[in-house]
């Protein structure tokens, strides 16, 4: 799910529905062994999309079922500085990609979240796919050659991503 209104940066250079119908693209063109549903619920509002919002509004969607909340391990070294970010963890799990160049290890992270690996912090090794969103928007703001992260996007997303930095 795209954010559409993001309260913590500035707003990306593709639109919100630019980035739904990147994901719907990059989605429909990988094999998951589980359905996988991308979701518009945060371009409906015009208000920043706060995570705990969300959150509260698939809870009621799925009021059985478990949430978990993906990030990459560079957003859990911030989230205790996310809008009401226990009250993410009481309602939600959170399953951290880790990424080249991380390691959980050794990163710095709030006592709070420490005591919290295992319980409802969970992590899972990304090391086979060494390209992330900030490296992408490095390719669409002509910051970085489409070398860098091609081999690694889905081809829909290879070919939004060019006409975009173009």
């Amino acid at each position: 799910m795209p954010c559409h209104i993001p309260p913590h940066k500035k707003a990306p250079k593709l639109s919100a529905k630019q980035r739904l119908n990147m994901t719907v693209d990059a989605i429909r063109e990988t094999n998951f062994p589980f359905p996988v549903k991308v979701s518009d619920f945060e371009l409906g509002s015009s208000e920043p999309s706060y995570s705990l919002k969300t959150i509260l509004h698939f809870k009621t969607v799925y009021p059985d079922n478990d949430l978990g909340f993906l990030m990459g391990l560079d957003s859990l070294l911030s989230f205790t500085q996310w809008y009401k970010w226990q009250e993410i963890l009481e309602n939600c799990y959170l399953v951290v990609m880790t990424r080249p160049g991380f390691n959980l290890n050794d990163s710095n992270l709030a006592p709070e979240i420490t005591e919290q690996i295992g319980r409802r912090v969970f992590t899972i090794s990304c090391e086979d796919v060494p390209v992330s969103s900030t490296m992408i928007r490095e390719v669409i703001n002509g910051k970085a050659p489409i070398e860098t992260i091609e081999a690694f996007l889905p081809e829909s997303t290879k070919r939004y991503v060019l006409e975009c930095s173009e």
